[in-house]
């Protein structure tokens, strides 16, 4: 599947798109978790003085670089919003359809992923937002309350809610192939910039 060629002018739809350092970096397996936020380790070469220096001559610090993740996330922007089907308060909205969101940018569900794409499934990287629906009478949306609680939260059964496990499946990026013949392979490493 990763080898099959996608035609010029054709639409592809790919598992995951991730771009910057964080995306390239989780990749190679060099990430860690800090309190539900990527690290990754930075070495940084310091030589003190002007003047030519060789490497022996450099101080070596170790320093993590912790990303923003999940935690930190307190709203989206109403920008990034595209579209939403159903829209809201629709009545005619066909129950066999399924519910979904549109965004701008087209990495924003795995943008604060802080976990790398399952070991040898390169098309399954969670993402750390998803859409769910539940029915109205079983789940309660509460208010947010000041800075203990920015945003709202859903009180509802566990069982009505989708197993996460699955939550690779449930979003994806669509690109429009250019004029470059190119593989799967190449369309998802070109999504990691």
């Amino acid at each position: 599947m990763a080898d099959a060629p996608v035609p010029v002018g054709s639409i592809a739809f790919l598992s995951w798109a991730r771009q910057g350092l964080a995306g390239r970096l989780l990749l190679e397996g060099s990430s860690t978790l800090a309190g539900g936020r990527l690290q990754l380790p930075l070495r940084l070469h310091v030589v003190a003085g002007s003047g030519p220096k060789t490497p022996t001559d450099a101080a070596l610090i170790d320093m993590p670089v912790s990303f923003h993740g999940p935690t930190d996330v307190v709203g989206i922007d109403a920008r990034q919003v595209i579209r939403c089907e159903p829209v809201a308060l629709a009545s005619n909205f066909e129950p066999n359809l399924f519910a979904s969101i549109e965004f701008d940018r087209p990495d924003l569900p795995w943008m604060f992923s802080p976990t790398a794409p399952v070991a040898g499934a390169m098309d399954r990287w969670h993402p750390w937002i998803t859409l769910i629906v539940v029915s109205k009478g079983v789940a309660h949306v509460e208010p947010a309350v000041g800075t203990s609680q920015p945003l709202p939260s859903l009180d509802c059964p566990i069982s009505e809610l989708p197993p996460l496990s699955e939550a690779w499946a449930w979003a994806h990026v669509q690109i429009n192939q250019g004029s470059d013949v190119k593989t799967v392979a190449d369309l998802l490493a070109m999504s990691q910039w």
